[in-house]
């Protein structure tokens, strides 16, 4: 929020969710961005500082709970004149879960927006961005249900609900050597 202060020190953040399949990519983003996870846990309820009717998770959530929801890309690149295809595959799977990030990815790098929609452009972006990209082939973008772990059928643009944010679920990328 512009004008508003800064405040620097140490913040403890008890995150509960009640399935693992969110749970997990969650600890490993907080992990991944330098936080320290002292434990991680299975519930059914965030309780702010200020109570179960918490002010704290009503500014973050509304009167909804929150819903995450699975991006899945399927993408083919073509490498670089002497790149490493399979340096270039992890660079792309990488580059792929920190942008879809809900913690830390997004356009600005700050988080995914509750509610921003996905849209395909955005993974030919990404991908192309990539030192050792020739060329984006083909990326396709699903939504994915990390229970089931079934995709929903592709899509140019992925619809966000307001309260729901989105998060990396069993990418897929192919690279061909130059």
């Amino acid at each position: 929020m512009p004008g508003a202060p800064t405040i620097v020190g140490v913040a403890n953040l008890l995150v509960v969710e009640d399935d693992e399949a969110i749970a997990e990519p969650l600890v490993r983003a907080l992990v991944r961005e330098g936080h320290e996870v002292a434990h991680a846990a299975s519930g059914e309820a965030l309780i702010g500082a200020d109570g179960l009717h918490s002010v704290v998770r009503a500014s973050i959530h509304g009167d909804e709970p929150p819903v995450y929801r699975g991006v899945t890309v399927v993408a083919k690149l073509r490498a670089r004149a002497r790149h490493n295809a399979t340096r270039l595959q992890e660079e792309a799977v990488r580059a792929l879960y920190d942008y879809f990030d809900p913690i830390s990815g997004g356009p600005e790098g700050t988080g995914w927006p509750f509610g921003r929609p996905v849209s395909v452009g955005e993974v030919y972006s990404v991908l192309q961005a990539l030192r050792g990209t020739e060329v984006v082939e083909d990326a396709r973008l699903f939504g994915a249900d990390p229970i089931t772990g079934q995709r929903g059928q592709q899509t140019q643009r992925l619809e966000v609900e307001p309260h729901a944010l989105v998060f990396s679920y069993e990418h897929q990328v192919l690279v061909e050597g130059a």
